[in-house]
Protein backbone atom coordinates (compact mmCIF):
# COMPACT_ATOMS: atom_id res chain seq x y z
CA UNK A 1 0.00 0.00 0.00
CA UNK A 2 2.52 2.46 1.22
CA UNK A 3 4.57 2.20 -2.52
CA UNK A 4 2.11 2.27 -5.14
CA UNK A 5 3.76 3.32 -8.60
CA UNK A 6 1.53 6.14 -10.35
CA UNK A 7 1.61 7.00 -14.19
CA UNK A 8 0.53 9.72 -16.26
CA UNK A 9 -1.60 9.56 -18.81
CA UNK A 10 0.51 11.06 -21.63
CA UNK A 11 2.80 7.93 -23.20
CA UNK A 12 2.76 6.47 -19.83
CA UNK A 13 6.40 6.99 -19.03
CA UNK A 14 7.52 5.49 -16.04
CA UNK A 15 5.92 6.12 -12.32
CA UNK A 16 5.65 10.21 -11.14
CA UNK A 17 4.46 11.68 -7.92
CA UNK A 18 1.48 12.33 -8.51
CA UNK A 19 0.04 10.72 -11.52
CA UNK A 20 -3.41 10.23 -12.24
CA UNK A 21 -3.42 6.18 -12.92
CA UNK A 22 -2.28 3.12 -11.41
CA UNK A 23 -1.18 -0.57 -12.57
CA UNK A 24 -3.80 -2.86 -12.34
CA UNK A 25 -2.05 -5.64 -9.78
CA UNK A 26 -2.26 -2.38 -7.41
CA UNK A 27 -5.53 -1.47 -7.99
CA UNK A 28 -7.00 -4.76 -7.69
CA UNK A 29 -4.75 -4.85 -3.98
CA UNK A 30 -6.21 -2.17 -3.23
CA UNK A 31 -9.71 -2.53 -4.21
CA UNK A 32 -9.29 -6.04 -2.18
CA UNK A 33 -7.99 -4.35 0.99
CA UNK A 34 -11.18 -1.75 0.68
CA UNK A 35 -13.16 -4.32 0.85
CA UNK A 36 -11.57 -6.22 3.55
CA UNK A 37 -11.73 -3.07 5.68
CA UNK A 38 -15.56 -2.26 4.32
CA UNK A 39 -16.30 -5.74 5.90
CA UNK A 40 -15.08 -5.21 8.72
CA UNK A 41 -16.02 -1.39 9.35
CA UNK A 42 -20.08 -3.17 8.31
CA UNK A 43 -19.59 -4.85 11.82
CA UNK A 44 -19.16 -1.89 13.66
CA UNK A 45 -21.44 -0.11 11.84
CA UNK A 46 -24.36 -2.65 12.63
CA UNK A 47 -23.57 -2.62 16.39
CA UNK A 48 -23.86 1.14 16.47
CA UNK A 49 -26.90 1.04 14.69
CA UNK A 50 -27.97 -1.27 17.77
CA UNK A 51 -27.02 0.81 19.84
CA UNK A 52 -28.62 4.20 18.08
CA UNK A 53 -32.05 2.58 18.18
CA UNK A 54 -32.07 1.50 21.61
CA UNK A 55 -31.37 5.31 23.09
CA UNK A 56 -33.62 6.63 20.34
CA UNK A 57 -36.32 4.15 21.78
CA UNK A 58 -36.11 4.94 25.05
CA UNK A 59 -35.37 1.62 25.72
CA UNK A 60 -32.53 0.50 28.59
CA UNK A 61 -30.34 -2.19 28.23
CA UNK A 62 -27.66 -4.02 30.85
CA UNK A 63 -24.38 -5.59 29.89
CA UNK A 64 -25.87 -8.89 28.54
CA UNK A 65 -28.26 -7.52 26.09
CA UNK A 66 -25.03 -5.76 25.12
CA UNK A 67 -22.94 -8.33 24.95
CA UNK A 68 -25.31 -10.49 22.44
CA UNK A 69 -26.16 -7.60 20.56
CA UNK A 70 -21.63 -7.40 19.46
CA UNK A 71 -22.37 -11.54 19.25
CA UNK A 72 -24.99 -10.93 17.00
CA UNK A 73 -22.72 -8.28 14.85
CA UNK A 74 -19.44 -10.46 15.05
CA UNK A 75 -17.10 -8.02 17.35
CA UNK A 76 -16.78 -10.61 19.67
CA UNK A 77 -16.82 -14.62 19.67
CA UNK A 78 -17.17 -17.37 22.21
CA UNK A 79 -13.99 -19.29 23.50
CA UNK A 80 -14.22 -22.28 25.92
CA UNK A 81 -11.57 -20.42 29.01
CA UNK A 82 -8.63 -22.15 28.78
CA UNK A 83 -5.68 -21.01 31.43
CA UNK A 84 -2.82 -21.16 28.92
CA UNK A 85 -4.83 -18.98 26.66
CA UNK A 86 -6.95 -16.73 28.86
CA UNK A 87 -4.71 -16.94 32.28
CA UNK A 88 -5.07 -13.13 32.64
CA UNK A 89 -8.83 -12.91 32.77
CA UNK A 90 -9.09 -14.79 35.29
CA UNK A 91 -7.71 -13.04 38.27
CA UNK A 92 -9.98 -13.86 40.80
CA UNK A 93 -9.92 -17.57 40.21
CA UNK A 94 -13.33 -18.20 39.59
CA UNK A 95 -12.81 -19.49 35.56
CA UNK A 96 -12.33 -23.26 34.83
CA UNK A 97 -12.06 -25.25 31.91
CA UNK A 98 -16.10 -25.59 31.67
CA UNK A 99 -16.57 -21.89 31.37
CA UNK A 100 -17.57 -20.07 27.77
CA UNK A 101 -16.25 -16.34 27.63
CA UNK A 102 -16.49 -13.51 25.06
CA UNK A 103 -13.58 -13.10 23.16
CA UNK A 104 -12.88 -9.45 20.64
CA UNK A 105 -13.04 -10.57 17.09
CA UNK A 106 -9.63 -9.77 15.29
CA UNK A 107 -10.18 -6.76 12.78
CA UNK A 108 -6.77 -7.91 10.58
CA UNK A 109 -7.71 -5.57 7.57
CA UNK A 110 -8.19 -2.57 9.67
CA UNK A 111 -5.01 -3.60 11.86
CA UNK A 112 -2.83 -3.92 8.91
CA UNK A 113 -4.33 -1.05 7.39
CA UNK A 114 -3.23 1.66 10.49
CA UNK A 115 0.24 -0.49 10.74
CA UNK A 116 1.20 0.39 7.07
CA UNK A 117 0.25 4.07 8.02
CA UNK A 118 2.52 4.05 10.88
CA UNK A 119 4.89 2.63 9.07
CA UNK A 120 5.17 4.96 6.47
CA UNK A 121 5.08 7.49 9.14
CA UNK A 122 7.98 6.12 10.62
CA UNK A 123 9.61 6.08 7.04
CA UNK A 124 9.16 9.81 6.15
CA UNK A 125 10.35 10.47 9.30
CA UNK A 126 13.51 8.57 8.51
CA UNK A 127 13.77 10.48 5.54
CA UNK A 128 13.10 13.83 6.96
CA UNK A 129 15.80 13.25 9.31
CA UNK A 130 18.27 12.23 6.04
CA UNK A 131 17.82 15.30 4.83
CA UNK A 132 18.42 17.00 7.74
CA UNK A 133 21.91 15.31 8.03
CA UNK A 134 22.74 16.29 4.34
CA UNK A 135 22.53 19.99 5.14
CA UNK A 136 24.58 19.52 8.31
CA UNK A 137 27.73 19.70 8.60
CA UNK A 138 28.70 18.37 11.87
CA UNK A 139 29.79 14.65 11.71
CA UNK A 140 29.00 13.60 15.14
CA UNK A 141 25.55 15.11 14.51
CA UNK A 142 25.35 13.20 11.16
CA UNK A 143 26.32 9.53 12.60
CA UNK A 144 23.94 9.74 15.34
CA UNK A 145 21.08 10.65 13.08
CA UNK A 146 22.23 8.37 10.52
CA UNK A 147 22.48 5.70 13.17
CA UNK A 148 18.77 6.54 13.95
CA UNK A 149 17.53 6.72 10.51
CA UNK A 150 19.23 3.48 9.92
CA UNK A 151 17.33 2.16 13.03
CA UNK A 152 13.90 3.62 11.98
CA UNK A 153 14.14 2.10 8.51
CA UNK A 154 15.49 -1.55 9.53
CA UNK A 155 13.65 -1.76 12.71
CA UNK A 156 10.66 0.05 13.69
CA UNK A 157 8.62 -0.06 10.67
CA UNK A 158 9.38 -3.57 9.73
CA UNK A 159 8.20 -4.09 13.27
CA UNK A 160 5.00 -2.40 12.83
CA UNK A 161 4.04 -4.34 9.57
CA UNK A 162 5.21 -7.54 11.24
CA UNK A 163 3.38 -7.38 14.59
CA UNK A 164 0.19 -5.87 12.29
CA UNK A 165 0.32 -9.41 10.44
CA UNK A 166 0.85 -11.42 13.87
CA UNK A 167 4.59 -12.45 12.91
CA UNK A 168 6.95 -12.36 16.02
CA UNK A 169 9.60 -9.97 15.73
CA UNK A 170 13.35 -10.61 16.57
CA UNK A 171 16.18 -8.32 16.18
CA UNK A 172 18.87 -9.83 14.35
Amino acid sequence: MSKIKRWNAVGLQGPVINGGYVAYEYYAALKDDCARLAAESAAYESFFDSMIEVAWDGDSIDGGDIEQIALSCGLIHEESYSEEKHGELNEHGTLSDVDVIYVKTKQPATDAYFAEIRAVAVEDAADELETKIKQDGNSIVRATVETVVQYLRLILSKDIRAAAKGEGVSHE
